[in-house]
């Protein structure tokens, strides 16, 4: 199984997501746009392709089918994630006996590490962490995702889901996340838009050192809290 995280700018954010996969005993694909100055991450290493676009940074849909055509050179099952999401070691591992050609996260956390704050939505699809067999990736060459579009794009695997096999959802609860995702001002959904939805709850401080305490445990160290 391979995490591929394709990404753009935020390098040093980057830089630790990989590196928390490698904690993790995980292999990191990172499929990275060089920014405006043609700066990448810092972690060539982990860098199987640079996908360059004359206007930079692409349409998410685009980006997306990159990033899993790379994967496939691999022929291994996928997890596609974001530069700013960390699955949780829970989640991961539930993966490694996975038998299914599908699975997404249900429930998601967001984290502001400026003012170390949790946000949870109840049942909200993340776009974060979704599983994808080789068969399911063969059945739609590896290009899942919707060329043209910039937002809302999550649908898009579902088609290529092989007959008789299931759509399945993990489910997280208010502190035992499957994802959390790092909220700052570069983000595509801003943490305003999140907690603005109508089941989003802000965690209290205790939940929130329960979530770092109980799953994360030492693997995400407390930059993400500076």
């Amino acid at each position: 199984m391979k995490i591929v995280i394709p990404a753009y700018g935020r390098h040093e954010l980057t830089r630790r997501v990989a590196l928390y996969y490698d904690d993790l005993g995980y292999d990191a694909i990172i499929v990275e746009t060089p920014d405006e100055d043609g700066n990448l991450s810092g972690v060539e290493d982990k860098v199987v392709a640079q996908h360059q676009d004359e206007d930079g940074n692409v349409l998410v849909g685009r980006k997306f089918n990159d990033a899993l055509k790379y994967a496939a050179n691999f022929d291994d099952d996928v997890v596609l994630t974001g530069s700013d999401s960390l699955l949780s070691p829970a989640y991961l591992k539930h993966l490694d006996s996975y038998k299914e050609d599908y699975l997404e996260i249900s429930g998601c956390h967001f984290f502001d590490p400026k003012e170390k704050q949790v946000t949870f939505i109840d049942k909200f699809l993340c776009g974060s962490g979704k599983y994808m067999s080789k068969r399911m990736m063969d059945n739609c060459d590896w290009s899942p995702y919707d060329d043209t579009r910039g937002r809302n794009v999550d649908a898009g695997p579902k088609s290529c889901i092989p007959d008789g096999s299931r759509r399945n959802s993990y489910n997280s609860t208010r502190t035992f996340p499957a994802c959390l995702e790092i909220r700052n001002s570069e983000n595509m959904w801003s943490l305003g838009w999140v907690q603005s939805q109508p089941a989003a709850t802000i965690l209290s401080v205790h939940e929130t050192r329960t979530i770092f305490q109980h799953d994360y445990r030492q693997k995400v160290d407390w930059w993400t809290l500076r």
